[in-house]
């Protein structure tokens, strides 16, 4: 599996999770996709009594479970979900579903789809944010 099928297939795995995770509980824990060394796909979250009240402590206790993989040289690729908020242009803030994902030969990167559910309905509310990414879990 070349670099970039491993990344897009954990981006749409982690994409499609994540909208389920709003569609049916309005919010999400962070969780990892990841593609292991012999490029099949698995999934790393956190376990119940690792889960915090506030996200960011979240979203670094992953992270650093991840990175305990990845010196294990475990993964060859992660996308990290995470549920955010954003300021927009206009100044409005919006949700959105933030992927950071990291292959161990490709340079980083982060998604961001902002998102809305009004009217009882999940929608991505502006083109797919995209930026650069840092090595959180293979720059460690």
């Amino acid at each position: 599996m070349s670099s970039h099928d491993a990344l897009n297939s954990i981006c749409e795995t982690a994409t499609e999770l994540a909208f389920k995770q709003l569609e049916q509980f309005g919010e999400f824990i962070p969780f990892a996709v990841v593609c292991l060394q012999d490029g099949s796909t698995g999934f790393v979250a956190l376990a119940t009594d690792q889960v915090q009240p506030r996200a960011d402590l979240n979203l670094e206790t992953l992270r650093n479970v991840l990175r305990n993989g990845a010196q294990q040289q475990a993964y060859q690729a992660v996308a990290v979900a995470s549920d955010v908020q954003i300021q927009m242009e206009d100044d409005a803030v919006s949700h959105a579903v933030c992927l950071e994902v990291e292959h161990v030969e490709e340079t980083p990167v982060r998604y961001v789809l902002p998102y809305d559910k009004s009217e009882g309905e999940l929608k991505q509310t502006c083109a797919t944010i995209v930026a650069d990414g840092e090595n959180i879990v293979f720059g460690q």
